[in-house]
């Protein structure tokens, strides 16, 4: 249980520390692409946090092939 704590705190921190250094020069210099990067760094938070507290995060690959295979025609 602990180990999970001191997982939750290390990715908190990384990601704040992470983001502080590359929020602050793109939010001076009002850059267009802040929404899609905060999106793709949100999501890649909430992952990290899942993983940190050792919940199985399902691969996404079985459903692309899926998708694709349905649409591509493929078998």
């Amino acid at each position: 249980m602990i180990n999970i704590i001191i997982n939750i705190i290390v990715i908190i921190s990384a990601y704040i520390l992470i983001g502080v250094i590359e929020w602050y020069p793109m939010l001076k210099k009002k850059e267009n692409g802040i929404f899609v990067y905060g999106f793709l760094f949100l999501g890649s938070f909430v992952i990290s946090l899942l993983l940190g507290m050792k919940i199985k995060v399902p691969n996404p690959a079985k459903g692309i092939e899926a998708i694709l295979s349905m649409l591509l025609g493929w078998r």
